[in-house]
């Protein structure tokens, strides 16, 4: 028999108080938009399966996840200024397997001069992450 597993994040991490960057910002995120977006990165696409993952990182993390309770760290997303896409700079094995796993939304972390970009172009009304396991 086939149950939901509730995914819970962590906040994002943030600059040093003293280093004078602005802080990211968590978003919820389409994982069907961001999916439309990131498929067209030939150089970092991850395909259903881990297919194009770095060694077994996507195995790892389903490992990890179906035996913890720590929050998970949010993927972290921005804008790419060349391909106007989506460009990851933590997380791809991360969403790869919560979409593979039927995740529709789940919170990134965003740095906050792409966040109003990013939520009007890949965001959800949707404030819960649900796998199936």
């Amino acid at each position: 028999m086939r149950g939901f597993k509730v995914i819970h994040w962590a906040p994002p991490h943030q600059p040093h108080p003293d280093s004078g960057a602005e802080p990211d910002l968590a978003i919820w995120i389409s994982v069907a938009k961001i999916e439309a977006s990131w498929v067209r990165d030939i150089n970092s696409y991850i395909a259903p399966g881990g297919v194009g993952g770095v060694e077994n990182r996507y195995e790892k993390f389903g490992i990890w996840l179906m035996s913890s309770f720590t929050p998970v760290e949010p993927v972290t997303i921005s804008i790419d200024q060349d391909s106007d896409g989506i460009v990851f700079t933590d997380g791809r094995h991360r969403f790869a397997w919560l979409r593979d796993h039927g995740a529709t939304a789940i919170q990134a972390q965003v740095p906050s001069c792409y966040a109003e970009d990013v939520a009007r172009r890949f965001g959800t009304e949707d404030r819960i992450t649900l796998i199936t396991i």
